[in-house]
């Protein structure tokens, strides 16, 4: 069944590859987590090789990725993306609502379904929504239910607008109100023949619904982290076939859109890692490194020896990367200004809507763009950016444009990208640019400081960086300040950010090597403190110093209780973190006790937490004071 003039094997596989095929020959469940890089579909090849006597399916969502995969992939093995297969047992059936190029606006919708508007209080404000806009949220609710694995539409499934969530009452009698419609919408969309427009994700819901069978001795599901829930469940049920599940966790940036990373939720038998990129030099595997550090991953990622990569200031980049459709636009007038030719990657017309649904409430009138529906004019829109800064980034973003360039001008720009192969430089959301690579690669300043980016940013920023073979410029990363900056709870709020750092501070793991080899030294340890004792931050002495900020506030949590409790302090246990649970409440009741007479071990006591953690997350919220002691400490320790 094997094709030899499929086969490309003209390198011998590394180790970590032939544990993979080892272990696939065994027939049990696996997980392959590649990390960036690491040659994933070269291993899946090397994998159905190695299976010349079993019929396979190899599936994706990419369309792109599944077309590599068929030119390279033996012939006992097929290659789909999961539409196809539910396509070719449900979707034709809906082939002619597909073809049909007649348009049904939101209007229309709304007339179809009789929706009524739906009004509520914001800031003593009122805000009305129309029955074009509460249509947009029904078909929004339709979506999110065909990415889930339920029966039934619910309320779960409906899609509410950020400024009603902050008034639960009406959030509730929202939802009930528009569970009927999205029913109405879901059964019209069963028909062959039916009223809304059909796409592409109601068939696979459907074929999820009727229990398919995918008929394989063994299924190979990759990109796994990004798997929605309905896909998921179908890939899970097949449990005549060995699966094995491929992709890397610290790539899932799709949980927004309702993806779930499969690879930390399926019930494999094995887990097997692959870790040496062949993508990038190590300098780009040490910034990858960092933040797997701070998502607290077991592995590292190997830089590959015969690229050279480095990280540095470019003046015109392959690719520009972006947290933001706005950030998007932005870079787009900047490069345009620079006399570059440009290139988006995605559709242009969302990024005009955009601009355009803004031009529509500066004139007064509404829009129906999903994120400015529940603004009635354009001072609404400015004054939300300014109450909500964290959760109005990409609006804040979006006014400072307008307001700079208007949008006439922002329309005529985004009208002049011309093709990727034509461009000087390509400019992408990073979550588009996943799965792509560039020589150079500049990071634009619209992501999040890293004290304030949860689970899902800091692996959007793992991917970004990653997208660089040659070179990598980070400049405007060091720009971007912490959110609340002029909160007075700035130093608790960024700090509480830093959730990732609570790794184990056991007072032993402190002496661990740095990722360069290099251990804990005297002269490093009294520079520590005394840069401390001068003023200066973590984070700079983070970069300077090669450490990551949760390693150096680890070696001053060692330092802090010496100071307080003497050597006897080295001989100090603590339970790990994951056991210590800490919560927001915990870290308001430590700023109430840290300035009474309490020592640690009575706050220790009453938080019900270790001491060490007491002391670390004190550190991290920057409420010790260091002064000539700690100096006195470390040359006692030493000496």
């Amino acid at each position: 069944m094997g094709n030899s003039a499929k086969k490309e094997l003209t390198f011998s596989p590394t180790v970590e590859q032939q544990r993979v095929i080892a272990a696939a020959k065994t027939g049990r469940d696996l997980v392959i987590q590649a990390l960036a890089g690491t040659g994933k579909t070269t291993t899946l090849r090397l994998l159905a090789e190695a299976l010349p006597n079993k019929r396979g399916t190899y599936i994706a969502f990419n369309k792109s990725i599944v077309e590599e995969a068929g030119s390279k992939f033996p012939s006992n093995v097929r290659c789909r993306t999961a539409h196809s297969l539910a396509y070719a047992s449900v979707g034709f059936k809906f082939k002619d609502r597909m073809s049909d190029a007649k348009r049904v606006t939101m209007s229309q919708i709304a007339n179809w379904l009789e929706t009524p508007a739906f009004g509520f209080k914001h800031n003593k404000a009122n805000i009305v929504l129309n029955p074009e806009q509460v249509a947009s949220f029904i078909i929004k609710s339709i979506n999110n239910f065909c990415k889930s694995v339920d029966k039934k539409i619910n309320e779960e499934h409906i899609e509410i607008p950020f400024l009603l969530t902050l008034d639960k009452k009406r959030s509730k009698v929202f939802t009930k109100l528009l569970v009927p419609f999205a029913e109405k919408c879901w059964n019209d969309l069963n028909q062959s023949t039916g009223y809304l427009k059909f796409n592409h994700d109601y068939y696979l819901k459907m074929w999820q619904l009727s229990s398919p069978v995918i008929n394989s001795d063994f299924i190979l599901f990759d990109e796994a982290q990004d798997a929605d829930p309905v896909m998921l469940s179908v890939i899970e049920a097949q449990k005549h076939a060995q699966t094995i599940f491929c992709g890397d966790q610290y790539q899932a940036i799709y949980e927004w859109r309702g993806a779930k990373n499969a690879l930390n939720k399926v019930s494999a038998q094995e887990t097997l890692w692959l870790t040496q990129s062949f993508r990038f030099g190590q300098a780009i595997a040490d910034e990858a490194n960092d933040i797997l550090e701070f998502l607290e991953a077991p592995v590292t990622v190997s830089g590959f020896e015969k690229v050279h990569s480095r990280i540095e200031k470019l003046q015109n980049p392959k690719a520009i990367l972006c947290r933001t459709n706005a950030g998007v636009i932005q870079q787009v007038m900047f490069e345009l200004q620079k006399q570059r030719s440009v290139a988006v990657l995605g559709r242009t017309e969302e990024l005009i809507n955009f601009a355009q649904a803004c031009g529509e409430l500066q004139r007064g009138r509404r829009t129906s763009h999903p994120e400015l529906a529940p603004f009635e004019t354009w001072d609404e829109v400015k004054a939300y950016a300014e109450e909500y800064p964290d959760e109005a980034q990409e609006i804040r973003t979006m006014v400072d444009l307008v307001d700079r360039f208007g949008v006439i001008k922002l329309v005529a720009a985004l009208k002049q990208v011309v093709p990727e192969a034509s461009a000087d430089v390509l400019i992408s959301t990073a979550h588009r640019a996943k799965g792509r690579e560039w020589e150079s690669v500049k990071l634009a300043g619209d992501f999040l400081h890293p004290q304030d980016m949860d689970d899902e940013d800091l692996r959007l920023a793992y991917v970004s960086v990653t997208r660089a073979i040659n070179s990598l410029d980070m400049s405007e990363w060091a720009l971007i300040e912490p959110l609340g900056l002029n909160s007075a709870n700035k130093t608790r709020s960024n700090a509480q950010k830093l959730e990732k750092e609570d790794i184990l501070v056991e007072l032993e793991i402190d002496d661990r090597p740095a990722r360069n080899g290099k251990k804990w030294s005297y002269e490093e340890d009294l520079s520590l403190v005394q840069h401390l004792i001068d003023g200066r931050e973590f984070q700079i002495l983070a970069s300077e110093t090669g450490r990551s900020v949760s390693a150096l506030h680890a070696r001053m949590t060692r330092w802090y209780l010496v100071a307080t409790y003497g050597l006897e302090a080295l001989s100090l246990t603590s339970t790990s973190f994951s056991e210590d649970g800490w919560s927001d409440s915990k870290s308001d009741k430590l700023f109430e006790l840290w300035n009474t007479d309490l020592d640690l071990k009575e706050i220790s006591s009453i938080l019900e937490v270790s001491l060490i953690r007491v002391a670390n997350k004190a550190i991290t919220y920057d409420l010790v004071e260091f002064d000539e002691v700690f100096l006195e400490v470390v040359e006692e320790f030493y000496s």
